[in-house]
């Protein structure tokens, strides 16, 4: 085991690197990621149920998951190379080391859950594991000392200091730990990006059987009528508000509904999809006949607390949902199969968990 475990769980053959995030090792190799101290541990108490990597001798076929799930063990996220991340017990975790085409198994290790380059302080997305209690889990991590700003299922919005932080990634059902960022506006000037549209267009691809969903700042004055000239309310399909909901302890939101009443950054980006340009010749859309889902996030932000010091008052697209798939399934059911999001955050190209879920 990486990090330390029962020397019961060995790789039986070559399996090829895992790759995390945190680190990269080969257990087949015998290697050890170079873990910090303090954030392994050996293996959970019996009959208690925690996380693992079961690597499988190659790829992975369906009757070699079978063979793990029909153990009791729960197959949770893929793992490069040819693993997955498996909840279940220890005497279950033994039991999957004696299956036919089975590599290596080890335990998850506290220090996985661990973005790279977290701050020493300050304020993190903490996600629990899918299918675990994350009442119970909120509990544990506030028994760090970490204050808890912001609960939205299964996602936490915390302040923290480091040691805290280490407490948290020993949290059983803790699955991951990032530091926050503020949903920021991109695709603020769209001029000089060419798409290629007029020559879709030309050829008959004008998007008139497409329905297309852009979740940004708000859309005009907030209604299908008054969204703009270029977009006729007949191909407006639905306006979503989301409002922003206030985080205790990090900001106090201001609805404004669906009105784009700051940048005009939203209605930017719908009319770059699908503005018809009649109003006054210019300004075609890439899909000028599609329709549109629109669903409004921004709203003002009232700081307060530890996030007033990393941000000033201001709009804020703090309608995002902190699991965004809720914003996909929801332009989905209202007919929309392309999503267009001209934001993201500072992340520097880091998967996070936004990335995740998306994915």
């Amino acid at each position: 085991l990486p990090g330390g475990g029962s020397d019961n769980l060995v790789a039986q053959a070559q399996g090829g690197s895992i790759r995390l995030q945190a680190t990269e090792f080969n257990p087949s190799l015998g290697e050890k990621p170079d873990i910090p101290p303090g954030l392994t541990i050996a293996d959970y108490a019996a009959g208690v149920q925690g996380y693992y990597i079961v690597q499988f001798d190659g790829v992975v076929e369906q009757a070699a998951k079978d063979a793990v799930t029909a153990v009791g063990a729960e197959l949770l996220g893929y793992i490069t190379d040819n693993a997955f991340k498996v909840r279940m017990n220890p005497g279950q975790a033994k039991r999957v080391t004696q299956l036919d085409g089975i590599a290596w198994v080890g335990i998850f290790q506290p220090a996985y859950k661990l973005a790279p380059e977290l701050a020493s302080e300050g304020l993190f997305m903490v996600r629990v594991e899918q299918g675990a209690d994350a009442g119970m889990a909120a509990g544990a991590v506030a028994q760090s000392g970490a204050q808890i700003l912001a609960r939205e299922g299964n996602i936490l919005l915390i302040a923290a200091d480091a040691a805290q932080v280490d407490a948290i990634a020993h949290v059983t059902d803790v699955a991951w730990v990032e530091n926050f960022l503020m949903r920021e506006k991109h695709n603020e000037y769209g001029a000089g990006i060419i798409m290629g549209a007029n020559t879709a267009n030309t050829n008959g691809y004008d998007g008139s059987t497409q329905t297309v969903a852009v979740a940004d700042t708000g859309l005009g004055g907030g209604t299908a009528t008054t969204a703009h000239a270029d977009i006729p309310s007949s191909r407006v399909t639905a306006i979503f508000d989301w409002p922003g909901i206030s985080a205790g302890g990090c900001y106090n939101a201001i609805s404004d509904g669906a009105i784009d009443v700051d940048s005009g950054h939203g209605t930017h980006t719908a009319l770059s999809v699908l503005s018809d340009g009649d109003a006054n010749g210019v300004g075609k859309g890439t899909a000028p006949a599609a329709s549109l889902v629109f669903q409004s996030v921004e709203d003002w932000a009232d700081m307060q607390g530890q996030c007033s010091l990393f941000y000033p008052d201001g709009y804020y697209l703090i309608g995002l949902p902190s699991d965004i798939r809720t914003l996909f399934q929801e332009a989905y059911d209202a007919g929309a199969r392309i999503h267009s999001n001209s934001w993201g955050s500072d992340a520097a190209g880091d998967y996070t968990l936004d990335s995740a879920n998306t994915d």
